[in-house]
């Protein structure tokens, strides 16, 4: 056989240069779609109304000052019910099986430092025996054998 028949995908169409570029040109979701639908406060659960003491209250434990005006409160009130249905949302995804994260970090560029790992460029600054290693007398004016002369 042909070497180039050895390597041809029997089922599949040849992928256009262009196909990534394509395919990440058009969202596939929205995070408009974790947000409250816009609909009046008569149709908000009971459970997850915010009441203004409530309001206050979480600014309160959270050191924010209250809020300046009644429009600022209404806002407020509106961007926690946001807040808290994106939780919801979040809260509601079926984790079943899946081993909680102890730490979140990235885990590619992660290296651990150790004792051995910094002493040589610790011992280039300060010696081997844990001390300076320059003449400190290089610096003095006057000098008499090992000692430094100073004016009264």
């Amino acid at each position: 056989l042909p070497r180039r028949l050895l390597f041809q995908r029997l089922y599949s169409t040849p992928a256009s240069p262009n196909a990534a570029l394509e395919a990440l040109s058009k969202p596939s979701w929205s995070v408009r779609s974790l947000l409250p639908p816009k609909t009046n406060a008569a149709s908000i659960p009971e459970t997850s109304k915010i009441t203004p003491k409530k309001l206050r209250h979480l600014l309160r434990l959270a050191a924010l000052p209250p809020p300046a005006s009644e429009e600022e409160e209404a806002d407020l009130m509106k961007t926690l019910l946001d807040q808290l249905h994106f939780v919801k949302d979040a809260q509601s995804v079926d984790t079943f099986g899946i081993e909680p994260l102890a730490v979140i970090r990235d885990e590619v560029s992660v290296r651990e430092y150790s004792i051995q790992d910094i002493a040589p460029e610790a011992e280039k600054e300060m010696g081997k025996q844990g001390s300076v290693e320059w003449d400190v007398l290089s610096l003095a004016e006057r000098k008499l054998g090992s000692y430094l002369v100073v004016d009264e």
